[in-house]
């Protein structure tokens, strides 16, 4: 069985920015509510990004903001 942890890493690595967020907004553990709240916004942003657009925030920062914790909280 793969933890998913590992299934992550392999979409960070494949740069398959849909399945990292989606697993990463799942973790709760070692993160702060902050952290949360942005990886969980970023997969949100990128599902829903003209509703998000309505709500005054920035689809492409919120994602990529949302990679960059995931990388920095994980090293990848």
């Amino acid at each position: 069985m793969e933890k998913k942890i590992d299934i992550l890493k392999k979409a960070m690595g494949d740069n398959d920015i849909k399945t990292a967020l989606r697993t990463a907004k799942n973790f709760f553990r070692g993160l702060t509510k902050e952290q949360h709240s942005i990886i969980s916004r970023g997969y949100e942003c990128l599902i829903r990004p003209d509703f998000y657009r309505s709500l005054g925030f920035d689809p492409d920062k919120c994602i990529t903001d949302g990679l960059n914790t995931i990388r920095t909280i994980y090293s990848l």
